[in-house]
């Protein structure tokens, strides 16, 4: 029963809702290089065909892998869609948890990357509400510990008795509830430089290979629901058998 409880497809919702946020971040951060995206990628054979505008440079330098609030950049509507979508993606494991049956310490123990997750929203929410600073420790501890944790959750809900294909849907939801993480920046990144050779610091269009990444993730996780209570499918009580149970 825990792999076709409703949660899996509130959780596939949640995760194409946030992939949809993050996708309009994308958008609207880099619509300085329009008409420039694909210079110097590999679909044109890493040439480039037309000038990098003043305003495109910028961005590039600026770029973030993921659109969260900035330290000292104040409200924007590209830091508003990155906060939304980075909670709808941590949230998503979260109210996944009651499906697998867990004992409540464990469930606690197996929060942590949707807990941390969300702290790291808030805290760049509140950091980009005064100035810049260089001491921002946690803003640089927590995006390491999101995907520390999501790895002790695995291992936990294993521990606990989450095996095989269950497992597997497990993580590909953990996989795309920690994308503020670390190794996803830096997995972001590396795909970004290898389709674009305009690299200096990040190619127009950073951050698409996270929206896809997570896209894929909600289809998987609606999918393997739909075939697993396909090929399981609830039994239905016969009369004699439901008025015995309200008996008892």
């Amino acid at each position: 029963m825990r792999g076709r409880s409703k949660f899996w497809l509130l959780s596939a919702a949640m995760i194409a809702a946030g992939a949809a946020l993050e996708a309009a971040a994308v958008v609207l951060y880099w619509r300085p290089c329009e008409g420039s995206m694909l210079n110097g990628s590999i679909l044109r054979g890493y040439r480039y065909e037309s000038e990098f505008t003043a305003a495109c440079l910028a961005a590039m330098d600026q770029a973030t892998v993921f659109g969260l609030p900035q330290p000292g950049s104040g409200w924007t509507v590209v830091g508003s869609l990155g906060a939304a979508a980075g909670v709808l993606l941590a949230a998503a494991w979260l109210v996944l948890l009651p499906a697998l049956r867990l004992p409540r310490m464990v469930i606690w123990a197996a929060a942590l990357p949707g807990l941390l997750g969300i702290t790291l929203v808030i805290h760049t929410a509140v950091m980009s509400s005064g100035p810049e600073s260089a001491d921002d420790w946690l803003g640089r501890a927590l995006p390491a510990l999101i995907e520390l944790s999501a790895l002790l959750a695995l291992l936990i809900i294993a521990a606990a008795g989450v095996r095989g294909l269950l497992l597997v849907r497990s993580a590909l939801v953990v996989l795309a509830a920690t994308s503020t993480g670390l190794v996803h920046q830096i997995a972001e990144y590396i795909a970004a430089m290898v389709v674009s050779d305009a690299n200096w610091d990040s190619p127009p269009g950073t951050g698409y290979f996270t929206v896809v990444m997570c896209l894929l993730v909600a289809i998987a996780t609606a999918l393997l629901w739909w075939l697993d209570n396909r090929a399981n499918p609830i039994p239905l009580e016969s009369p004699a058998t439901a008025a015995a149970s309200s008996i008892t």
